[in-house]
């Protein structure tokens, strides 16, 4: 990717997780220009990866150990390897270049006063100024047509996840980008960082048809979230559901942004594999899945478990291996690397037998009162969006072994176990085995 500032420092500056301490003036500015996406490939093909964490997930914690969600995990075991380690291995002119880049999500400590972390993580404001520096990044990566992008969420992460996809597909890389970054410290380390303020497409002509719209290999989710302030559900259903929606949009500024209206909820033809992987056994209205819609590009599966049971960050996550196994598997085709690791852990974990639930429960009492404002409770309808006559919700074969396990717990509000627990969702019960059971 050509730079046209003379500032090159500005490259490891936009990355997040990556940042360095860098002396930049502030409200620094680059230009980026996309080179000619038709042009041959003088060297193997750049595999490019995008990682976009939920709601308050990072990679860093201020005590202890880091809990990673299954973005941040998928991220760590990803074999980086860029053209010039490759160039040290034996078998490196058949290998490939592979690129990852993590973002925290909306919300997060090392970004946030205390303050901000509570409202940005509340009205998700924080949202497109992340995805934007993850579409300068995938910019400056790109190289030709046989580039292949890969595009990872969890939660508002992933919606995060469905908007860039869209971003690429629809709108495409303009012919010149703009990025306009500022110092900020990050409030962990204190370490000064370049952060991406915002991004400007730069058009040589104002219909944007001459912008490069490449293919997206494949877009992970791990049960997408669009509830930004008031929870709504995409599609309406129901008065409140209507009127929340017309608030939104409304004073988009207090209530946050709508995401997903209308066709934006689905995913373009670009996208060559989409996975969603979907909680079976969450209750919060704050949770509510954006589902994909019924496509040929589209698998949809739902598995035990409340939203972070799926995407991780829980210490008792034995719920989350199967999310992430299932997830890992269907990337690794996707890639078809041949004899090139995609990841530097090989070996399949053994997958525990036992399993702890986090569950929120419903409202009951005085806390129905909540349900006025969109924060209430129900449990969650398995099934499938703009589905076609005879198509059937799928349903991971995890279900069965938790369901015949005889250790299943409960776990309390300190994350602890604390119940033995039968897990028999009655959710699943209600289709009446109308589903369709998928294995990895």
């Amino acid at each position: 990717m050509k730079m046209d500032s003379n500032d090159s420092t500005v490259s490891k500056a936009i990355s997040v997780i990556h940042t360095r301490a860098e002396v930049m003036p502030p409200d620094f500015t680059a230009e980026f220009s996309l080179p000619n996406p038709k042009q041959e490939a003088f060297s193997s093909p750049r595999q490019i990866f995008i990682f976009l964490d939920g709601t308050w997930n990072e990679e860093r914690a201020p005590w202890g150990k880091v809990i990673p969600t299954n973005v941040l995990r998928m991220f760590q075991e990803l074999n980086h390897k860029t053209v010039h380690e490759l160039r040290s291995l034996p078998e490196g002119k058949n290998s490939t270049e592979i690129i990852g880049h993590y973002y925290r999500g909306v919300g997060s400590r090392q970004d946030n006063n205390v303050v901000d972390r509570k409202w940005f993580g509340f009205n998700g404001k924080d949202e497109e100024r992340i995805r934007g520096a993850a579409f300068a990044d995938l910019y400056r990566d790109y190289t030709n047509n046989n580039d292949r992008i890969y595009i990872l969420g969890f939660s508002r992460g992933a919606a995060s996840a469905r908007l860039l996809a869209r971003d690429i597909c629809i709108s495409g890389l303009p012919p010149r980008l703009r990025v306009h970054t500022t110092h900020f410290p990050n409030l962990l380390t204190g370490q000064i960082e370049a952060r991406v303020d915002r991004v400007e497409r730069l058009h040589d002509d104002p219909t944007g048809e001459k912008n490069h719209r490449p293919k997206v290999a494949f877009l992970g989710c791990w049960d997408t979230v669009d509830a930004f302030v008031l929870p709504s559900r995409f599609p309406t259903q129901g008065l409140m559901d209507k009127g929340v929606r017309m608030l939104k949009s409304s004073i988009p500024a207090l209530l946050g942004k709508e995401r997903f209206k209308g066709e934006e909820n689905g995913i373009p033809e670009g996208v060559l594999k989409a996975v969603h992987c979907v909680a079976i056994d969450e209750t919060r209205h704050a949770f509510l899945p954006s589902l994909m819609p019924h496509a040929d590009n589209v698998e949809e599966v739902w598995f035990p478990g409340v939203h972070s049971d799926i995407g991780g960050g829980y210490n008792d996550s034995g719920l989350a291996q199967a999310p992430y196994e299932f997830m890992k598997k269907q990337l690794i085709a996707a890639a078809d690397l041949g004899n090139q690791n995609l990841f530097k852990i090989s070996e399949r974990p053994s997958f525990s037998s036992e399993f702890c639930f986090h569950f929120h429960g419903l409202n009951t009492g005085l806390k129905r009162a909540m349900n006025v404002f969109g924060f209430g409770t129900s449990i969650r309808s398995i099934r499938v969006l703009d589905a076609k006559d005879g198509v059937k919700p799928k349903i991971h074969d995890s279900l069965n072994k938790v369901m015949t396990s005889d250790s299943v717990y409960a776990a309390d509000t300190r994350d602890k176990r604390t119940w033995t627990i039968t897990y028999d969702p009655y959710n699943v019960r209600e289709l009446r085995q109308e589903f369709d059971v998928v294995s990895d």
